[in-house]
């Protein structure tokens, strides 16, 4: 439980310009900015697949990653993620919606069963869910998160478009705590941007 005068801790990986921490920073949240290059002060040049040396194990509240999982080792970016949110905290992915693979169907198949669970939100997630479906998948087997997006789907967050999936997941106690390889980690498709 967190006391009141606690502050949200976040770790923003892969930041780019650090907006997370522009907005949130002024209203109290601890925003720690991380990127291959540094482009402002409050960004720690670093490599996010592996920020041992700048953060503890469940250290942070949030972990975000916006069109942040540019590179091959994204896989390792996740689960360093789990490593770095306290138990009951929470991984926030966003991504442009033309990367994600085509769900298998029993990826498809679990996806919809997890949206069944709340009809009356389901709709946004179950969209998001769908076209992250393998991702969804790997996380939830090799990493031990639970996909949470169906909860959030009425939030600004997670409202539907037609460009970014958002996926939310939520660590249990035990998540990440030596866990293997259960299934492949998909291999998310280049961004497609169309001339306009």
């Amino acid at each position: 439980p967190r006391r009141a005068k606690d502050k949200v801790v976040v770790a923003d990986l892969g930041c780019g310009d650090a907006e997370l921490h522009a907005t949130l920073g002024p209203v109290g949240v601890d925003v720690r900015s991380f990127d291959l290059f540094a482009a402002k002060p409050c960004v720690v040049a670093a490599d996010i697949a592996n920020l041992r040396d700048f953060l503890d194990d469940a250290c942070v509240d949030v972990a975000v990653f916006c069109l942040a999982l540019m590179g091959t080792d994204y896989a390792k970016a996740i689960t360093e993620a789990c490593r770095v949110a306290k138990p009951g905290g929470y991984v926030y992915i966003v991504e442009v919606r033309s990367r994600f693979p085509e769900a298998t169907k029993q990826q498809r198949d679990d996806g919809a069963s997890v949206s069944k669970a709340n009809k009356a939100k389901a709709k946004a997630a179950k969209r998001a869910i769908m076209e992250g479906a393998s991702l969804v998948h790997a996380c939830e087997r090799n990493l031990g998160l639970v996909n949470v997006t169906h909860l959030h789907a009425n939030t600004p967050a997670v409202m539907p478009n037609d460009f970014f999936v958002t996926l939310i997941f939520q660590k249990k106690a035990n998540a990440g705590v030596g866990a293997k390889s259960a299934v492949p980690w998909p291999t998310l498709k280049a961004c497609e941007y169309k001339r306009r």
